[in-house]
């Protein structure tokens, strides 16, 4: 049936100036007719600013106003387009164009750009004015190259002096260490894994060295000399498809990627950019903010992929240096520090920018202009092509920061990267101002729940938005702050720490040396060499090459020793400490070479005793005594070592009656791993201990028993008899108590005072 209805051609819809240039957005389509019911043919944008309403405005044009503002808050992360305007986040005004000089780096360099590969689509140049000026091959086309030029620019200012940046210096020489796989979530069975574990590194922040720049600078010269860097190729693509026309992984639109080509000219690197983004630069309508706003971003685009190709050729050369084949690397990208996300390109953005470059506006047309730009703090999964770390957790809040377009105009002005009195630390986008007073003006999204976008209003939920998102992001921006002198101060501080460490370390190591030396002593007193079938003649050889070893060790601790300041008290009580042990160790090897009976026992204890003797020398020697104390003196002091041994026991022994276990035991500690103190001392150490009912029953039974067999067959010191038979009175009884189950402390009786 035929309707007798004339036919009308729908009504042309015309898009508004404002439309064409930021996008109309789906949603604005769909409420055009109610939004804008004047002018239906008009399609108006959703972001066209809304004016304030005069006092005679009507009820439907208040609604229709307070409806498009909440679609505005909606779209632009909790702002309108009238605040955009209002905070400089957007602007039409005249500003200064991009006006860096220095030169572009060989990274970028013009001759990169060229398709190499068969078949590499090319795309047409089409300018403001619909002519088409040949295609976007920068190689062979003045007019890309020049509309590219202050981009590409801006990027190399920025890989100049990315060597300055610990970022970088953490990327390139930092220690790398496996990731923890308890880090590494659960695999998604639904899902084709693309990575374990074991497929990733974890890299560690370099401390802040006054010649880390340096070191940085020729490490990236170094990898630029290595053929996958060295032959690195760029191109440009579409977004939404690779060089050879083949379309992205789930459809997604990129800025760029990095890869790596296999040609007959050889295996190398290749970025690829997005020419839609570039193409803006090209149109009649932009705003000099619009311009300066997309060059950043290219620029950035340009150094986040270039950190992409940093990272395949760094891992190919360690894989082909390691025996490895010459092809893409197994390895994938490694996650830094504490981050979470295996990306370094998002990682570099976190650590220059202050977070990734992120629109305001929530919609991804690539060609359209950008309605302004912002940073999005902390990690975004969903651009990792790896999973997410398990640990630390994610942040529970998303912020984002907008970015004034003085900021686009001030970063690519030679002035703003004075690098000999500003760094990377005064590069990122700063505050918030409006007429010279500083706004908190950030957004807030929680991550788990599909909230929106809000502005936060107060103080405490914006210093705590601010924070830093982890521990690797915190630290290198305290390294960025830090100044030259700031450097020498921590370099001087890590050399003193390490000092400090490897001192410890041989002052640990000696202490065992010595206790096994004392059970050594103690097996040969109590005749236990001969029960296992092995001489007496073999026990002292065995006890003197343990003493040989600790000699070596000895020696260590005095070079270790010398490298402190001499007026430190790690100087001043090391040598104290060092000279007691030389006296001990010298009175054992004379009751050695008495004890042994044969030449070559006898012959190797007078050569580690004459060790000994130089030890003391070296030791002992200042201005006013060129050969060191005597041996007299030397002898003195080494009764006085024991004298204080025996007293320290005594003041233990207090202290365990007053109910200072801790304390008490320490001491006694102390002095059974001495090398000053005398068999009797540390025995009589070990049984004032085993009065601490805090220590283990069985532990308590059995040092007792064995001391008091030591204590029955060691000869008493010259002139101790007395109180060596006085410490044995008292282990037996001790014995006598525990062998009852008797395990209370107690009284333990006075040793040897």
């Amino acid at each position: 049936m035929t309707s007798n209805t004339p036919y009308s051609p729908p009504p042309l819809v015309v898009l508004t100036p404002f439309a064409r240039k930021y996008g109309i957005t789906p949603t604005r389509a769909h409420f055009n007719a109610m939004l804008n019911p004047a002018y239906p043919t008009f399609q108006k944008s959703l972001y066209t600013p809304i004016l304030p309403l005069p006092p005679c405005a009507g009820g439907g044009e208040r609604d229709r106003a307070e409806k498009t503002l909440r679609l505005q808050r909606y779209w632009l992360k909790g702002l309108t387009t009238q605040a955009l305007i209002e905070f400089d986040f957007v602007s039409e005004r005249k500003m200064k164009m991009a006006s860096l000089k220095n030169p572009v780096h060989p990274f970028f360099a013009r001759w990169r750009w060229k398709a190499v590969l068969p078949g590499q689509l090319q795309y047409p140049l089409i300018d403001g004015n619909g002519v088409t000026r040949g295609n976007w091959d920068l190689e062979q086309n003045d007019l890309a190259w020049q509309i590219m030029l202050p981009s590409i620019k801006l990027a190399s200012m920025v890989l100049s002096h990315l060597h300055t940046h610990p970022w970088l210096d953490t990327l390139l020489l930092g220690k790398e260490e496996p990731l923890d796989p308890n880090r590494f979530p659960a695999p998604n069975l639904s899902q084709r894994s693309i990575s374990t574990a074991q497929s990733h590194s974890v890299i560690k922040i370099r401390g802040p060295g006054p010649n880390n720049a340096k070191e940085c600078a020729a490490a990236f010269e170094d990898l630029q000399r290595w053929p996958a860097l060295r032959d690195l190729q760029f191109g440009m693509v579409s977004c939404d498809k690779g060089p050879l026309g083949e379309k992205n992984h789930n459809g997604r639109l990129v800025n760029g990627f990095a890869t790596w080509l296999i040609s007959t000219f050889g295996n190398r690197t290749a970025i690829y950019i997005a020419y839609e983004r570039v193409a803006l630069l090209l149109r009649n309508d932009i705003s000099d903010s619009d311009r300066l706003c997309l060059q950043l971003l290219t620029a950035n685009t340009l150094v986040h992929e270039a950190m992409h190709a940093i990272g395949i050729a760094k891992r190919h050369r360690d894989q082909v240096r390691a025996g490895g084949e010459d092809k893409y690397p197994l390895q994938n990208e490694p996650y830094l520090e504490d981050e979470v996300m295996s990306e370094l390109g998002c990682s570099m953005d976190e650590a220059v920018w202050g977070g990734i470059l992120h629109g305001i506006s929530e919609t991804s047309n690539p060609e359209i202009i950008p309605l302004g730009y912002g940073v999005l703090k902390g990690p975004q999964p969903m651009l990792s092509s790896f999973p997410a770390l398990v640990f630390p957790p994610l942040p529970k809040t998303d912020v984002y920061r907008p970015i004034q377009v003085e900021y686009y105009e001030g970063v690519q002005q030679d002035d703003f990267w004075d690098f000999t009195i500003r760094n990377f630390s005064h590069f990122r986008p700063g505050e918030i101002l409006r007429n010279g007073n500083l706004i908190n003006l950030i957004s807030t999204r929680e991550r788990d729940a599909t909230t929106s976008w809000e502005v936060v209003q107060n103080m405490p939920d914006y210093q705590k938005a601010i924070a830093h998102p982890n521990k690797s992001t915190l630290i290198l921006s305290r390294i960025l702050s830090m100044t030259p002198a700031d450097r020498m101060a921590y370099a001087i501080a890590k050399k003193q720490r390490v000092m400090h460490e490897n001192y410890v370390n041989l002052v640990q190591l000696r202490i065992k040396q010595t206790e096994g030396i004392w059970d050594q002593v103690e097996m040969l007193t109590r005749g236990d060499t001969q029960n296992g079938r092995l001489s007496v003649a073999q026990g002292l050889s065995n006890l003197l090459r343990a003493i040989e070893e600790v000699l070596g060790t000895v020696t260590n601790m005095l070079i270790s020793l010398g490298q402190f300041d001499v007026s430190s008290e790690t100087y001043i009580s090391g040598k104290t400490d060092a000279q007691g042990f030389n006296r001990g160790l010298r009175h054992l090897l004379k009751d050695i070479s008495i004890a042994s009976g044969g030449p070559t026992v006898g012959h190797m204890a007078n050569t580690l005793s004459n060790i000994v003797e130089n030890t003391r020398v070296l030791l002992t020697v200042s201005p006013t005594l060129p050969y060191g104390i005597s041996q007299e003196d030397d002898m003195i002091l080494a009764q006085q070592d024991e004298a204080d041994c025996v007293q320290r026991i005594e003041d233990a022994r207090v202290l365990l009656e007053a109910g200072d276990h801790v304390t008490a035991n320490t001491m006694c500690e102390q002095v059974s791993r001495s090398m000053s103190s005398t068999l009797l001392t540390k025995c009589a150490a070990r049984i004032l201990m085993c009065h601490s009912d805090r220590k283990d029953y069985n532990i308590r039974l059995n040092v007792v028993s064995r001391t008091i067999e030591t204590l029955q067959k060691a000869p008493p010191p010259e002139g101790r008899e007395a109180e060596q038979m006085r410490v044995l009175d008292l282990a037996l009884q001790l014995q006598a108590r525990l062998t009852t189950g008797d395990q209370a402390q107690g009284p333990s009786g006075v040793f040897l005072v």
